[in-house]
């Protein structure tokens, strides 16, 4: 009886070692992408995570690509990720270490190719991990001021909520919200002082 009890409390454990080696010998992570037509350089792993295949972006980090992976105009990964807008895709770079705030040749950094492209799940995981939301790019206008004259609402909503610099001007000294309402897209609020007196144009929504 000893015997069988023994023999049956090995069987679990054996088993438990057959399924992690058969799991070994399974084709690896680059083979799978060799399989799949994709080869394992830094521009295919940008391509799949511009276009949100979470999947595919797996297999890229599991086979051993750096998260932050740029191609030879400074355009990382995570950056893609963030123009494509996916939200899975994004957290799962920032989860293997991607930094949101390394800029492209131009200072594009991943937070303003989301708010650009309208993505604000994408900007809220950013700034959560640390992106800088008042980074400013060669052209010298912050992330908002992109986001309020593109007409993202959502975006400028989550960019206020991570005080962001509703007041920053251009080299024309337009704010956010002059871009905005200069491409028809405000609706705005003041924020006010405790007395009620306007201090800063804040905005709120958009069209």
């Amino acid at each position: 009886a000893d015997g069988r009890a023994m023999s049956r409390t090995l069987v679990a454990p054996v088993c438990a070692l057959v399924l992690v080696l058969a799991a070994c010998d399974g084709p690896s992570p680059r083979d799978q992408l060799e399989r799949m037509g994709i080869d394992f350089t830094v521009t295919s792993f940008l391509a799949a995570a511009e276009a949100g295949d979470l999947h595919v972006v797996r297999l890229f980090l599991a086979g051993g690509m750096t998260p932050n992976g740029s191609d030879e105009h400074r355009h990382t990964v995570l950056a893609e990720a963030a123009r494509g807008g996916d939200p899975a895709v994004v957290a799962e770079l920032l989860a293997a270490g991607a930094d949101p705030n390394i800029g492209d040749a131009e200072m594009q950094t991943p937070l303003r190719h989301a708010a650009i492209g309208g993505h604000p799940e994408a900007v809220r995981l950013l700034l959560e991990r640390g992106a800088n939301v008042d980074s400013l790019g060669a052209d010298g206008l912050n992330v908002l001021t992109h986001a309020a004259r593109n007409g993202h609402a959502d975006v400028v909503r989550v960019l206020v909520e991570h005080e962001v610099e509703v007041d920053h001007g251009d080299s024309f000294g337009g704010t956010a919200l002059a871009h905005a309402a200069a491409a028809g897209h405000a609706e705005v609020c003041s924020a006010s002082t405790s007395s009620g007196t306007p201090s800063s144009a804040t905005l709120a929504s958009l069209a």
